[in-house]
C-alpha cells in the first residue's frame, strides 16, 4: 500500500513539473541562450579568436600594423598597391628605423605559369590583364622603397616570394616565439576570401597566442610557416628578378 501511495505521489508531482516547465522556460529561456552562448564565446577565446569581421573596411591595417613590437610579417598573392604604398610610408619606415623586421612575402610574376595566374584572378573576380599589371607595380613599390632606405634599415627588410596555391592573405604580428618569452603576444589578422566575391567580401579574423597548442591560431600560424619555409628570398641578381625590376620601371615610365 504504502509502494502505490509513493507511487501515486510521484506520478502528481511529475505532472505538476512538466505543466511548470514551459512557464519556467519562458522566464528563463534569457539566461539560458546567455549561458549557451557564453560557452561558444569561451570556446571562440580558447581558440585564439579575438573578432570576425563581415565588412573589410571595419578593420585597420595601419594601426595593426604600427603596433608591432618585434616583428612584421605580410603572406598573400597579391596585395592592393595603393595599401601597400600605405604601409610602406605610414608604417614600414617607422618599424624599420626602430629596428624592427619587416618580411613581405608574395607572387613574384615571372615564377608563376600562366593557368595558376588565371584560375586566381578568376577567384578574386580580376581579370588576368589587371592581376598580373598589380603583381608588377606591387614588385615595383617595394622595390623603389628597399632602395630608398638606408643601409641599418634595409638589413631589417625582407622580400620572398612564392609560388603556391593561396586564396587568403595573413599579417602575422610578433609570433616569433623566442620573441614572444620577453612579454610580445603574437597577433594575427587573417583575410579570408571567397570564390567570385572578390576582395571587397573579404572576412577578416582577428588572432592572438593562446596557451591550447591546438588552437586556432596555431593552426593558420603553422600553415602560412609552411609557406614561408617553402618560399624563396628574392635576390635582385637573380635573371628573372632583373627582368622583373626592369619590366615594372619600364611600365611606370610608360
Amino acid at each position: 500500500m504504502l509502494e502505490f501511495t509513493l507511487g501515486v505521489l510521484a506520478s502528481i508531482i511529475a505532472a505538476v513539473v512538466l505543466m511548470l516547465i514551459p512557464s519556467v522556460r519562458s522566464k528563463f529561456l534569457p539566461f539560458w541562450l546567455l549561458w549557451h552562448q557564453s560557452k561558444d564565446f569561451a570556446n571562440l577565446y580558447r581558440s585564439g579568436v579575438l573578432a570576425i569581421h563581415l565588412e573589410r573596411n571595419r578593420t585597420n591595417p595601419i594601426d595593426l600594423i604600427s603596433s608591432t613590437k618585434s616583428e612584421f610579417v605580410y603572406v598573400g598573392v597579391v596585395p592592393n598597391v595603393d595599401d601597400l604604398k600605405k604601409w610602406c610610408c605610414d608604417c614600414f619606415e617607422s618599424l624599420l628605423s626602430s629596428g624592427k623586421n619587416v618580411t613581405l612575402v608574395f607572387w613574384e610574376v615571372n615564377n608563376i605559369s600562366d593557368q595558376l595566374l588565371d584560375n586566381l584572378a578568376l577567384y578574386y573576380m580580376m581579370s588576368s590583364d589587371h592581376m598580373r599589371k598589380s603583381l608588377h607595380d606591387a614588385w615595383k613599390t617595394v622595390l623603389d622603397f628597399k632602395e630608398s632606405l638606408p643601409e641599418h634599415c634595409n638589413k631589417h627588410f625582407k622580400l620572398r616570394y612564392h609560388n603556391r596555391i593561396l586564396t587568403d592573405s595573413v599579417f602575422l604580428i610578433d609570433t616569433d616565439t623566442t620573441k614572444n618569452e620577453s612579454g610580445c603576444q603574437g597577433r594575427i589578422h587573417l583575410d579570408q576570401k571567397l570564390f567570385g566575391l572578390g576582395k571587397s567580401h573579404a572576412t577578416v579574423i582577428k588572432l592572438q597566442q593562446v596557451l591550447n597548442p591546438d588552437s586556432f591560431y596555431d593552426r593558420v600560424l603553422n600553415s602560412f610557416r609552411m609557406l614561408i619555409e617553402q618560399s624563396t628570398a628574392y635576390s635582385e641578381s637573380a635573371p628573372a628578378n632583373k627582368a622583373n625590376a626592369a619590366d615594372a620601371k619600364r611600365r611606370a615610365a610608360d
